[in-house]
């Protein structure tokens, strides 16, 4: 039967086992890595103290944020629950709200590790936007170019990309590409709603810090891919 299949897969989330940390849970919810995020749960008074063992800082200084400030406070209220120092933390009455608990834990946490990847992304995105108008402009006119260009899609859909520039019947979309999933998908899932080449629609992905294989890889599928120190070269070629 297909639930005995989704129960199967699903095993290694009902994990538990003990630890001098407490009761560690290994949940469905992930961080930006795509590791599932543990849960801790302790004997505390008559309930129970559910903790992520810091799980979403370790996250977020792993991809290059050393804290996660209001970015944390911010998840642990919208789930309801506590931060102490960069920990997250719920405490149950009974076990009754234990499920409840650790979920809205492990939500928490992983939430509060995504939204600090997005900063971190966003900002290395801004620098190199920066770096990618300095080439633009060496190729086109400043006022053939439009910063946040928005362009529909095949599904209907507008997407924004950092810069459209005209030259002639043709038009380059350009976005920057930062090494991290969030930046990755977005700018993969927007080049790949757009136009193909013959419709007159070019597409150039610019990366300043080397990508994975497998982004690039991804990357490559639906736009060229061309490092920023190039990006003047890449442009004349895109648009000749």
């Amino acid at each position: 039967m297909i639930c005995d299949d989704i129960r199967a897969a699903m095993a290694d989330g009902d994990l538990c086992e003990d630890t001098d940390r407490g009761a560690r849970i290994l949940t469905h919810c992930l961080y930006p890595s795509f590791e599932p995020v543990e849960v801790y749960v302790s004997a505390y008074g008559d309930g129970f103290r559910i903790t992520d063992g810091g799980g979403a800082a370790a996250a977020a200084y792993l991809h290059g944020r050393d804290e996660l400030g209001k970015v944390l406070a911010r998840e642990c209220a919208r789930f309801g629950v506590e931060c102490n120092g960069d920990v997250v933390v719920a405490e149950v009455g009974s076990a009754d709200w234990l499920r409840s608990g650790i979920l809205a834990v492990a939500n928490a946490s992983a939430a509060a590790a995504i939204s600090a990847l997005e900063r971190v992304a966003v900002a290395a995105e801004k620098v190199l936007a920066d770096k990618i108008y300095e080439g633009l402009t060496r190729v086109v006119s400043p006022s053939f170019i439009a910063r946040e260009y928005e362009h529909r899609g095949v599904s209907g859909k507008r997407w924004r990309f950092d810069f459209g520039a005209t030259a002639g019947e043709g038009l380059l979309l350009v976005n920057a590409v930062a090494p991290h999933h969030v930046s990755v998908s977005a700018k993969y899932v927007a080049f790949a709603d757009t136009p193909a080449n013959d419709d007159g629609v070019r597409k150039l992905a610019v990366f300043g810090r080397k990508l994975e294989t497998e982004d690039a890889a991804l990357i490559t599928q639906v736009a060229t891919l061309v490092p920023v120190a190039s990006v003047e070269a890449g442009i004349r070629r895109a648009m000749s």
